[in-house]
Order: C-alpha cells, then sequence, then structure tokens
C-alpha cells in the first residue's frame, strides 16, 4: 500500500479507528483505502471545474485510493443562484402560486443540468436520465399545491434532486474518462423504522455505521470510484431543519468516519481558510492550520469555514483532521489542515442580521432565569449576553433570510425587510433569488409570515446610529419574546448590529488583547455596543454597528491579527 494521505501531507499516520463493527481500515480486502472527498457546488458547475474533479480523482487512484466523492448540487455561479436556491424557490412557488408558477424554476433547473451534460458531451441517456429526475421533481411539487402543505419532509425530498442531479452528472463525466463509477444515491439507506428519535450523538453513530457498511458493501471490486449524494433521506425532525444546508460536509464526514479515510478532504473555489474574508480584506492571507475550536468558533460567529456538528464528529471523536483545498489547484498538500490541536493563529470575522434587546430591571429575584426562561419558551438563540447591575443586554442573530420582500410603508417613505437591516433599510435588493423566494411573504400577517412589524409604543427601537425608529421588522418568536421582556421591565431593542469576533488560541492568558482591540477600534471612531470573552479564551467577541462594520473588519484584522500572525 502507498503511505496514507495523512503521512504525505499532515505529518502523521492515521490513528486507529474502531466501532461496533471492528476495523474499517480497507475497503475491499485488496490493500486498497478509501479516501473520502467532498466537493461544494461552485465547483461542479462548469466545465472547466469537472475537468478539475477528474484530474484530481486521477491522483487519487494513481496513490491506490479508493475515492468517495460525495457531491453537493451544483452552483454555477454564487451559491445564491444554485440549484440548492432554486430548489428551495421552487417548493415555496408551488405552495403559494401553485405548482405551475414552479415549473419555470424547474424548468431553469434542467437546463442548467442539460446544458452542461451537452457541453461535456455525455450523450443523450444522460440527459434523458436528468429530464426524468426534474419530471418527478415537478409531481412532488404538484403534490405540494394539492395538500397545501410543504412539510419538512417534503422540503428534504424536494432539495435533495440537487445532488441527484449532481451525482448524475459527476459519475457520467468520471465514466467518460475511462474512470468506473458507483454512483449511489444515498437518500435511500433510511427506512421509517431504521431511525428513531435519539439523543443526537446516538443518531449520528447510527448513520455513521449504516453510511460506512451501505457503501462498502456495494462497491463493487472492478470499480474505481464512488460518487454519493451529500443527502442522506429524511432522518427525525428533517435533514434540512437539525442541520441545515451544511449537512453534505455532515454526510462527508460521517462517511470519512464509517469507512476510515485517513482523512476529509473539502475542495472549494478558496485556497482554504483565511485571515478574514478575502473579498473585503484585500491583505487576508491563507493559514496552513487551524485547530477545532478555532475553526468552531469561526463557524459560529458567522464564517462559511465547516458545519459545526463535521468538526465534532470528524475531529472531535474520530480525530481525524480536516483539510480544506482549493479544487483549482488540484494540489491536496495545500490549503489549510483542521486539527484537534495546533499552534494557534488569529482571525477575524463578522456575523450580521443580529438586533440587540435590552432589558433593564429592578433585578429581583430570579430575573436573569425569568428571563433565560422567555428565551428558551420562544426559541431564541442568544449569541452573546452582557449583564450589569439592573441591566441585561442580548444579541439574537435572526435568521438568514427572507433577505427581503415587498417594500411596506411605513411614516410615509417605502422600506423593505432585510436579513442586513433586520428592520428599517432603504435598499431593496431588486431581482435577487432571495427576494423572489420571499415574494410570499406578505405584511399582513395573516399569511403566516414568519416576520412581523412591531411598533414601539412601550419600548424604544433603536437603528445603528443610535436613533430612535418608530417600529421593526423581527421574527414572530422575537416578536413574542419581546412582549414577555416587557413584564419584567423596560426594554429597548437595537437593530441593524453585528457581531464582530477576533479569534485565536494564542490569546488564551495572553494580557492586552481586549485593550488593543478596544484602541483599534477607538481609532477608527467605531462604537462597542456589547463585549465578551468566551469561556474557552480563544475569542474576544464585540457588537458593533452595521455601518461601522467593514473599516472595523479591516482595522482589527491589519492591526490585530496579521501582526500577531507574523511575529
Amino acid at each position: 500500500m502507498n503511505p496514507s494521505l495523512a503521512e504525505n501531507s499532515v505529518g502523521h499516520s492515521p490513528l486507529p479507528f474502531k466501532t461496533i463493527n471492528g476495523d474499517l481500515s480497507t475497503a475491499l480486502g485488496d490493500g486498497r483505502q478509501w479516501l473520502v472527498m467532498k466537493f461544494g457546488g461552485t465547483c461542479l458547475g462548469t466545465k472547466e471545474g469537472l475537468a478539475d474533479v477528474v484530474q484530481i480523482v486521477r491522483s487519487v487512484l494513481d496513490e491506490n485510493y479508493i475515492p468517495v466523492i460525495v457531491c453537493s448540487a451544483i452552483s454555477p455561479g454564487s451559491k445564491a443562484d444554485g440549484t440548492t436556491s432554486l430548489l428551495l424557490r421552487a417548493s415555496i412557488e408551488a405552495l403559494e402560486d401553485g405548482a405551475e408558477s414552479a415549473h419555470s424554476t424547474v424548468r431553469q433547473i434542467e437546463d442548467i443540468h442539460c446544458n452542461l451534460a451537452q457541453e461535456l458531451g455525455l450523450g443523450e441517456q444522460v440527459i434523458a436520465d436528468m429530464r426524468a429526475e426534474c419530471t418527478e421533481l415537478v409531481s412532488f411539487l404538484s403534490a405540494v399545491e394539492v395538500v397545501d402543505e410543504l412539510s419538512p419532509r417534503m422540503k428534504d425530498t424536494i432539495v435533495c434532486k440537487g445532488e441527484r442531479l449532481s451525482c448524475l452528472l459527476i459519475g457520467s463525466v468520471l465514466e467518460a474518462h475511462n474512470v468506473r463509477t458507483e454512483t449511489m444515491y444515498l437518500d435511500s439507506v433510511f427506512n421509517k423504522n431504521f431511525l428513531q428519535e435519539n439523543d443526537q450523538g446516538e443518531l449520528l453513530d447510527q448513520v455513521t455505521m449504516r453510511l460506512g457498511n451501505y457503501v462498502r458493501n456495494r462497491t463493487e471490486p472492478e470499480n474505481k470510484s464512488v460518487v454519493v449524494t451529500g443527502f442522506v433521506g429524511s432522518i427525525p425532525g428533517s435533514l434540512l431543519s437539525r442541520v441545515g444546508r451544511g449537512y453534505s460536509d455532515l454526510t462527508a464526514g460521517l462517511l470519512a468516519a464509517g469507512l476510515n479515510s485517513p482523512e476529509l478532504i473539502i475542495w472549494k473555489q478558496v485556497d482554504g481558510i483565511l485571515t478574514a474574508d478575502p473579498g473585503r480584506c484585500p491583505n487576508a492571507q491563507v493559514l496552513p492550520s487551524i485547530t477545532a475550536d478555532e475553526a468552531d468558533e469561526l463557524t459560529f460567529y458567522g464564517s462559511e469555514v465547516v458545519h459545526q456538528l463535521t468538526i465534532k464528529q470528524v475531529i472531535s471523536k474520530h480525530q481525524k483532521p480536516i483539510r480544506i483545498v482549493n479544487a483549482k489547484c488540484r494540489d491536496r498538500s495545500k490549503g489549510t489542515i483542521i486539527e484537534e490541536s495546533g499552534p494557534g493563529r488569529r482571525m477575524v470575522t463578522t456575523k450580521g442580521g443580529v438586533v440587540i434587546v435590552h432589558i433593564k430591571g429592578d433585578r429581583r429575584r430570579h430575573w436573569t432565569t425569568q428571563i433565560f426562561k422567555v428565551c428558551e419558551s420562544y426559541n431564541i438563540a442568544v449569541d452573546l449576553v452582557t449583564t450589569s447591575v439592573v441591566q441585561i443586554s442580548l444579541a439574537i442573530a435572526l435568521p438568514d433570510l427572507p433577505t427581503s420582500t415587498p417594500a411596506s410603508q411605513h411614516n410615509g417613505a417605502s422600506y423593505t425587510l432585510g436579513k442586513s437591516a433586520n428592520g428599517f433599510t432603504r435598499r431593496k435588493r431588486l431581482g435577487s433569488i432571495e427576494e423572489q423566494w420571499f415574494e410570499f411573504y406578505q405584511q399582513d400577517s395573516s399569511k403566516d409570515s414568519d416576520w412581523v412589524w412591531i411598533g414601539n409604543d412601550d419600548f424604544k427601537v433603536m437603528d445603528d446610529d443610535n436613533l430612535p425608529l418608530n417600529g421593526a421588522w423581527v421574527t414572530k418568536n422575537l416578536a413574542g419574546a419581546i412582549d414577555a421582556f416587557k413584564k419584567l421591565g423596560q426594554v429597548t431593542l437595537s437593530i441593524r448590529q453585528v457581531i464582530l469576533s477576533i479569534v485565536g488560541r494564542d490569546m488564551r492568558g495572553l494580557v492586552g488583547t481586549a485593550a488593543e482591540l478596544f484602541q483599534t477600534l477607538a481609532i477608527e471612531g467605531v462604537n462597542i455596543q456589547m463585549i465578551s470573552q468566551g469561556a474557552s479564551e480563544i475569542n474576544i467577541t464585540t457588537v458593533i454597528g452595521k455601518k461601522d462594520e467593514e473599516r472595523a473588519l479591516r482595522a482589527v484584522h491589519d492591526e490585530l491579527v496579521l501582526t500577531t500572525n507574523q511575529k
């Protein structure tokens, strides 16, 4: 057997891995080892990207591995314009306007895939199979219209079509390049009786075992590679609802554990994990490695690194590294490796869509407990908390969507609901996927909108300039929680806020970092609404106004991140 990937590029031998099934280190009894790789949708959406995939798979085969390729739904451009976003949009269209309205979106999805297949010369049968998948998709959308309901399970079923189409495309491309490939649709792995409502950890153990066995037992000895969907079927509570759109990362991670892959490789269109968003910080640099807890903090506070459950399952539980690599460079020794421990690096990230709820009261007995009981009752996740003698402040991130809805009239001016503002904003993103997706959110709350307008009759609403407003758009859950908070004290809602976090294990026990942060933001004229240092001591987190986000991010990156990493 060739040296393992871990020995070649990570610097250590694969760690032993045992499950209740025993040693899973070899695949077919011929000494070949599994290597699980997940490809992001933007890697798969163009002819050039697919050429990169073929070369990467061939290089893995040359090293005597069996590549297991976990596919996301393809995105020819941005993620917002990708297949998954279109499928979600079609599901909403079917529910609100009828299946006929969703057909144009399905045709758009069909054209994207069939045109790419034609460009690649994959043949009429592949195109026919793609059209058959889209025809079945139309049937599902028609069912949504008939029952007038979009259940979590039905949404899962609709979304999984994107990855079935992707697998069909990738498998056909590899076969066309003489790579014998087994294509598996993992949405049929679990039946209704297999998965019961269990503790999440136990559930994931079951899924890991079943996925590993499923792929292992269905791979014929003569096959050189395996292509699988990131979607694994309707788990209890819905995969989209319980895990979110990063579920393909988790599937890849569970497969890496179940097949004892020496590491999980995630191929993207970026060079790895950077010190900041390179689109906003021109001086951002690629980090050769970060630790699992640093990656976890980055993901929580806004960076799209790896799904948090993936980090927990692959690194913390099964002691396997995760590598983030740019598919264009085709060299998996590059990029960023995430491991359990390491030297520690500094990064900075921001998380938008944040509001602050300030509650001022008399701090009577169990006052704080009552506040958090309200949060639990209304399913409010609190990102950050600060307290004083008479006040508690809660930083709450509202959902990623809706990005925008039709304009509504307040105070004689036209405003649009949006994540970037979480309330008033005069910037309407016309024609965006998300705007069309959420056209059904009418201002009439009787339409079952998840968002409602709340006035400031008996509490204050402030913007990011700390100027008063006469109300704001919030989720129904938050509106209910605010009503409950009013019974506990005086409430002020600050909208258009952003969480800015410095993450780095090197800050643990280091004196003066918070002071440097204060000074840097003060020089830029940035007002800090809240500040907290995590119990792990690897992050310092602030809440600032949206208007200050860009210059604060660049200043903190250049003054506190780059200068420290270069020492």
